[in-house]
């Protein structure tokens, strides 16, 4: 175990720590520069007593605090606090509620914070869907990828294409999906074309119908190659909660079957990106006239 006397040498010890790791997954995060600033950052900010207390917490249930840290962090006067986001009807997760009491009890200053999001026609998004061989980003890989990407709620450009997981692709995925072991075999594996998601997806809001499961898989195929990826996110199972409240069902089959959408093949990955991008389009028509009346 190692003992830092003073916050600077518990600074210069992180910093050694990040150089000689630095792009090593380590099971929990990886390396990269951006961590390394916020760290020192906080080190240099927070009250040595209040560090101790939320590094203890964590010790203790690790479990319970590895998630839920509030969305920005803030310099203020030398001080640092945390603020969580949410827009106006989102909810506090019970593990941020978990979190915000754990860094206020250490002594750290947290809030909430309600903002009213705009929606500004001209953001890009990049509408995703994969397909995978099964449901855990840790153990599991992705099989294909098809994305749109829209300005304006038009389509300008579209990415598909088979990955290789370089495994078996187990007989109850290839029965949902169509895709099997022979389809893939002649196929890219992710290294070939992780320059060209990151590319398409560039200056994007990542959008995909569950966007954590889409989103999970592919910047875990990105850990392992030992890069970062960070997209805003937008989930279209939440929004359409929002914008058509009282729906029986917000599965993509039961979504595209309401509002008359066509697919041509479920569980195919841009068949149903194009249909996620049908149901963006129905989240954003809703946002701009809620938009319009609070502006009224």
């Amino acid at each position: 175990m190692i003992q830092c006397e003073t916050m600077d040498a518990l600074k210069q010890h992180i910093i050694a720590q990040a150089t000689a790791h630095y792009g090593e997954p380590n099971g929990i995060f990886r390396w990269h520069k951006q961590i390394l600033k916020r760290l020192v950052l906080f080190i240099e900010h927070a009250k040595a007593a209040s560090l101790g207390n939320v590094l203890k917490a964590m010790a203790q249930d690790y479990a319970m605090y590895s998630d839920g840290f509030p969305d920005i962090m803030v310099i203020d006067n030398q001080q640092v606090r945390f603020e969580e986001i949410k827009a106006t009807g989102d909810s506090v997760r019970k593990n941020q509620l978990l979190t915000l009491s754990m860094l206020s009890k250490a002594g750290i200053s947290v809030g909430i914070t309600t903002v009213s999001w705009g929606v500004n026609p001209m953001q890009p998004y990049v509408v995703v869907d994969i397909e995978t061989t099964g449901g855990r980003a840790t153990s599991h890989k992705i099989t294909e990828i098809g994305m749109v990407k829209v300005i304006n709620g038009q389509v300008v450009d579209e990415y598909q294409t088979l990955l290789n997981p370089k495994r078996r692709i187990p007989r109850n995925i290839t029965a949902l999906t169509g895709i099997d072991d022979v389809m893939v075999s002649n196929a890219p594996i992710f290294a070939e074309v992780a320059d060209e998601v990151a590319q398409f997806t560039k200056g994007c809001v990542f959008v995909a119908h569950n966007v954590n499961f889409d989103y999970g898989f592919i910047k875990q195929e990105f850990t392992r190659l030992e890069r970062h990826f960070s997209r805003a996110k937008l989930c279209t199972v939440r929004e359409m909660r929002k914008a058509r409240p009282g729906l029986a069902s917000y599965s993509l089959a039961n979504l595209t079957r309401h509002f008359g959408i066509e697919m041509s093949r479920h569980h195919r990955a841009m068949s149903d990106a194009i249909a996620a991008n049908e149901l963006l389009t129905i989240i954003n028509e809703h946002r701009l006239a809620e938009q319009s009346i609070s502006e009224l």
